[in-house]
């Protein structure tokens, strides 16, 4: 790729208009989170021919996946913050520095809690209350998936350093690659390729559908690399590993510590009700599973705005001009509410016909519709939320949100889902309406502690 075409990938964070530069910069991002959620589409629909035991096996190991990969991010979200900050200030060189070491920490990081968690899945894994043969699936397709964890991680970090220094387009080369090399691997490692009679490649079943997934993973990675050489950052990308540097190392560690134990809480909550979920038998466990496939293709956008709004807060602080941020901010969450409303009215009038793509089982089908219904309606309360949350957490205040979140999950939501499902005769629909609830009063306290401004004393 041509140094001009990464540039014009470039976005004028500081002085551009309000509603064009959030929509230039962000647009990529939502194809790139797209691109997510297509093949998290692809896996689910290749696998899904292997009965719903196969769907809830897929949906266990995902959840287990989210929570590994997100242990392993620490050194990504930490150098991103302070790379926009650096940008912001006008130091460029710094912010190369933080980003080649944090491309280094990450790997290193991201292997090493691997190979740990290969030797945990046969263990970890009943413990999720999954048995018969959603957890055989599990075992066959949750190894295979964590082999690509490091060049996932790897991807994630160059995907982060880009948009830091606003190249939001990089992240959308990345992740397109990836999700065309794992539609074409995945039918051919799970269900094999015959010619003429001869059996050229064997089905893999599910080892094959994680094997696809990691080696698209790695083929992306190698893609990341190289188009980092050829000029998609401000700074340019020398692979020169200058020796870490401890000032370096402590502010990426003070950021990035939180904010991995931030994902986690959340990776531990999705766990937490996915465990739940099981509880109710592997219907209501594959619905949870194909209601959040569509929860994802809502959120994606929702998310890609907040990666923007948290680029920007960086960079804006970097500059001095905190009016900009609240600017961005007011903008971001109206638009975005608007449009989560009208994607909240197609799920809850078209549930049906999406869960019908992925499988015929009617009771599946019948609880599927019955939760996107309820998430629906938690959709406009999930942007206020998160885009507050962004704000924070990009001016590098990594404990004040990561406290807030934990709040969120396990001090207002996991207690209604308790209530609803455990003590109110609503069976699993008690899930779905404590998870809604969570996140309209979550929205009202993030929103305070945004509006109180104690982030903006944070040093970065």
């Amino acid at each position: 790729m041509p140094p001009e075409t990464a540039h014009s990938s470039r976005n004028d964070i500081l002085h551009g208009a309000i509603t064009p530069t959030l929509w230039s910069f962000t647009t990529p991002l939502v194809f790139s989170f797209l691109m997510t959620i297509i093949y998290s589409w692809i896996d689910t629909y290749f696998v899904s021919h292997l009965g719903a035991a196969a769907i809830a096996a897929v949906g266990l190991s995902e959840q287990f996946y989210y929570f590994t990969y997100t242990a392993a991010s620490g050194f990504t979200i930490g150098t991103g913050t302070i790379i926009a900050r650096r940008v912001g200030e006008g130091n460029e060189r710094e912010a190369e520095t933080v980003a080649v070491q944090g491309l280094a920490g990450a790997l290193v990081v991201s292997m090493a809690i691997m190979l740990v968690m290969q030797i945990l899945v046969p263990f970890a894994l009943p413990l999720f209350g999954v048995q018969g043969q959603t957890l055989e699936y599990a075992r066959e397709y949750l190894p295979t998936l964590l082999a690509g964890l490091p060049f996932g991680n790897c991807i994630y970090q160059m995907n982060v350093t880009a948009r830091s220094t606003g190249n939001s387009g990089f992240a959308m080369r990345t992740l397109v690659s990836f999700t065309l090399l794992n539609l074409v691997l995945a039918p051919v490692l799970i269900f094999g390729v015959r010619f003429v009679g001869i059996q050229i490649v064997p089905p893999l079943g599910m080892f094959g559908a994680g094997l696809a997934t990691a080696l698209a993973n790695f083929g992306a990675a190698l893609l990341g690399m190289f188009m980092l050489t050829r000029g998609a950052t401000r700074f340019g990308v020398t692979w020169r590993l200058p020796l870490p540097e401890a000032s370096t190392v402590r502010a990426i560690l003070a950021i990035g510590v939180p904010s991995s134990l931030q994902y986690l809480a959340v990776g531990a909550s999705r766990a937490i009700m996915m465990t739940m979920h099981n509880a109710f038998g592997t219907n209501p466990a594959a619905a949870y599973t194909l209601g959040l496939r569509l929860d994802f293709f809502v959120f994606m956008p929702i998310f890609a705005m907040g990666v923007a709004i948290e680029t920007f807060t960086g960079q804006c602080l970097g500059a001095g001009n905190i009016p900009r941020i609240f600017s961005f901010f007011r903008v971001a969450t109206v638009q975005m509410i608007g449009i989560a409303g009208i994607l909240g009215l197609a799920v809850f009038t078209g549930g049906e016909y999406f869960a019908s793509l992925f499988t015929r089982d009617a009771e599946v089908v019948r609880e599927a519709v019955a939760y996107m219904r309820i998430s629906a309606l938690s959709y406009p309360f999930f942007v206020a939320l998160i885009l507050a949350l962004r704000v924070i957490s990009g001016a590098g205040d990594a404990t004040r949100s990561m406290v807030l979140m934990v709040v969120v999950l396990f001090g207002l939501q996991l207690p209604l889902i308790l209530a609803f499902s455990r003590f109110l005769p609503f069976g699993v629909h008690g899930i779905w309406y404590g998870i809604f609830l969570g996140y309209a009063l979550g929205a009202i306290l993030v929103y305070w502690q945004l509006q109180a401004k104690q982030w903006l004393a944070k040093k970065v």
